[in-house]
């Protein structure tokens, strides 16, 4: 059978691993007799530097006809700076949207997301937290003792409560949701047309 695929490389390492994708695809048809025609258009990043705007009417065209999409990678540091209506994960929304996805899984897609990002970023600060104590305490049990024998050390044996713990996991779960809600309804609530256009 014959396939049409849209093949969206995206930016940053998206290109390198959508290209040996499409090579696994290329050996999968071949050993079943399948024929995958691919078609690259773009979005994200590579997309605002040719066009202006993340997400262009022809790459949607192509998508919404194409039996499947191929999809790297979008974004990077070199577009952080942009405002939000022309960031690179504009882009994402405006395929999904077009595609038919409901504003419940977009709003629950972002704010997943951020949930997530804000838990590794929380317990990484946690990590290291605790390491920078260790470390201090390590560095004033070198120093000489006082007169009754014990090392001047601020930090006694620092350890990362359980209840500390479980405490925090429900606040950055919190504090994710809030981050994430507001930006996930509005994107939500975006008509396809307004996701795939920025007017400067």
């Amino acid at each position: 059978m014959n396939y049409n695929i849209a093949v969206v490389k995206g930016d940053g390492i998206g290109p390198e691993i959508v290209s040996e994708a499409m090579l696994v695809l290329d050996k999968v048809g071949e050993k079943f007799g399948h024929k995958f025609n691919f078609q690259e258009v773009l979005a994200g990043g590579c997309s605002i530097d040719k066009n202006g705007i993340p997400l262009t009417d022809e790459t949607i065209e192509i998508c919404k006809n194409a039996d499947s999409v191929l999809l790297g990678a979008v974004g990077g540091p070199k577009w952080d700076a942009l405002p939000a209506d022309v960031r690179p994960e504009k882009g994402l929304l405006g395929i999904r949207k077009a595609l038919g996805a409901k504003p419940v899984s977009i709003i629950r897609l972002i704010l997943t997301e951020s949930v997530m990002i804000t838990a590794v970023f929380g317990y990484l600060g946690m990590v290291f937290g605790v390491a920078m104590m260790e470390g201090v305490n390590y560095m004033l049990n070198q120093t000489p003792q006082t007169g009754d024998g014990h090392a001047p050390s601020i930090f006694l044996n620092p350890t990362l409560d359980l209840g500390v713990a479980v405490s925090a996991t429900l606040v950055l779960v919190a504090a994710g949701l809030i981050a994430g809600y507001i930006p996930a309804y509005r994107a939500a609530q975006l008509k396809t047309i307004d996701a795939l256009r920025y007017n400067k």
